[in-house]
């Protein structure tokens, strides 16, 4: 099982990933030439951007799913900082 901070970084690994492809598919759509090479660019871009949209989601998930620790002057629970 990875660690909290390992998880945190996995997803974020993934998004610049995805956020580059879809930027670089954005690129070929636009100099796309056929409308059956359009057609498919498109469909492809939107599974990404909705693959993005979940990553995003899981990203902030994984944030506040974060460890708590509680305090013992006040009881209230204070997240545990990121190892370095």
């Amino acid at each position: 099982m990875l660690t909290w901070d390992a998880q945190l970084e996995d997803v974020k690994k993934e998004i610049a990933k995805l956020e580059d492809r879809i930027s670089a598919l954005r690129e070929e759509l636009h100099s796309a030439q056929w409308a059956t090479d359009a057609a498919r660019l498109q469909r492809i871009l939107a599974v990404r951007e909705q693959h993005l949209e979940r990553a995003k989601l899981h990203a902030q998930f994984t944030l506040r799913s974060r460890p708590f620790v509680l305090t013992q002057h006040n009881g209230r629970g204070v997240p545990i900082p990121p190892r370095r």
